[in-house]
């Protein structure tokens, strides 16, 4: 839910009237994220979410008006599934029309379940990408 989160975060929603008042956005690492929540309330997980469509499509960053940021990596797992996958690309899409930076950063060979590995390894993709990050800000 972190980069699902954070995207929201840095953004104002549909029914949000007012923009959060929120420092400058130097730089955002998104991993492996559902930036497109529309298909939960019909999924596997509608009875843990209890999400109607109505509130998924309020809550989705890819509908959301995105604020300006230095720029933002959308990493996910090479190996992830669709609902990991689409909407990444969606979102990356969607923020270079706007004329935002925005890196997609897909990590080969690894999976929902393993891409936070990398994440922990400076010298892996994830991590390096953070490092540098983090070393130009």
């Amino acid at each position: 839910a972190g980069a699902h989160l954070a995207s929201f975060l840095a953004a104002t929603g549909v029914d949000e009237k007012d923009p959060p008042q929120l420092p400058a956005l130097k730089g955002l690492f998104l991993l492996s994220g559902i930036y497109d929540l529309s298909g939960i309330p019909g999924s596997f997980l509608c009875d843990e979410a209890r999400m109607t469509p109505a509130e998924a499509a309020a809550w989705s960053p890819l509908t959301a008006a995105q604020h300006a940021c230095r720029l933002r990596v959308i990493a996910f797992g090479a190996e992830e599934t669709t609902p990991f996958l689409e909407p990444a690309s969606a979102l990356h899409s969607r923020l270079n029309a706007q004329g935002e930076a925005a890196q997609l950063l897909p990590l080969p060979g690894l999976n929902h379940m393993s891409v936070v590995l990398d994440l922990g390894n400076p010298l892996g993709i994830a991590g390096g990408r953070i490092a540098d990050m983090v070393a130009s800000s």
